[in-house]
């Protein structure tokens, strides 16, 4: 059933998540790119919540079962990680546990495309990627059984989207500095990850990362010289930003 919630309700709703992983936390297992794990981690302590990162498939589950919410992004992708990764894929399908999928680059590597179509059997919560990982999803996902599909799918770009139930909510919140820094992406899908463990709603927890990332980064360019000064600077702004904020600064708009 489609759900009928208003702008202003999605806005509290990830506002309140946002207030919720502040206060109550929330562990994240990250299996992420190489070159992004430490300013994945670095953010999520920014933000309340606590990562671990271990790639070791022998102590996957252990690791993910103790987990709030798992990250699976495909960025550096070899035999031993697609192992890893399916194990918790699988653990968090069997628990339920929210996990978010990542299929970085898979429109360049049929390798990925395939390895991301099968991660979907184990139904991540969201799937976030570019507008050219999503097309490359949708296009090989077309025709196979029902229940292949994504619960909710935000595709980035200069105005981020939020897709949903037949609904599309757009973000223009940023700073093209995001850009020009490695792993604000990843991170950005790990604090995703984290705020779907506590948001009313999976709309609610992608937009609460969006938003909180996004307005953050406008916040440090303020104050940055350029993009060495902006990823540190970001990282204080992500810590220091209110929830207040975030509702007063949002610009959000549903595509009707």
């Amino acid at each position: 059933m489609r759900e009928t919630w208003q702008h202003d309700d999605l806005l509290n709703a990830a506002v309140e998540a946002v207030a919720r992983l502040r206060v109550d936390g929330a562990r994240v297992h990250c299996l992420t790119n190489s070159v992004a794990q430490a300013f994945t981690a670095n953010l999520l302590l920014a933000a309340g919540a606590t990562p671990s990162m271990t790639m070791a498939r022998e102590e996957i589950r252990d690791f993910a079962s103790r987990a709030d919410a798992v990250l699976i992004n495909l960025g550096t992708l070899d035999p031993d990680r697609m192992a890893a990764m399916e194990i918790a894929a699988r653990l968090c399908h069997e628990t339920p546990k929210p996990f978010l999928l990542d299929p970085v680059m898979c429109h360049l590597s049929p390798l990925r495309r395939d390895f991301a179509i099968r991660l979907l059997q184990y139904a991540p919560s969201v799937m976030r990627s570019n507008a050219e990982e999503a097309e490359a999803v949708s296009t090989a996902i077309a025709g196979l059984p029902a229940g292949m599909g994504i619960p909710c799918q935000v595709i980035t770009g200069s105005v981020d989207r939020i897709l949903h139930d037949g609904r599309e909510w757009q973000v223009a919140n940023g700073h093209h500095w995001l850009s020009r820094i490695t792993a604000a992406g990843c991170a950005e899908g790990a604090l995703m990850a984290a705020l779907a463990s506590v948001a009313e709603n999976l709309p609610a927890a992608s937009l609460a990362a969006l938003l909180w990332v996004n307005v953050a980064a406008e916040n440090a360019a303020g104050t940055a010289r350029g993009p060495g000064s902006f990823q540190a600077a970001l990282l204080d702004c992500i810590h220091d930003l209110e929830p207040a904020e975030l509702m007063k600064r949002a610009k959000l708009n549903e595509k009707l």
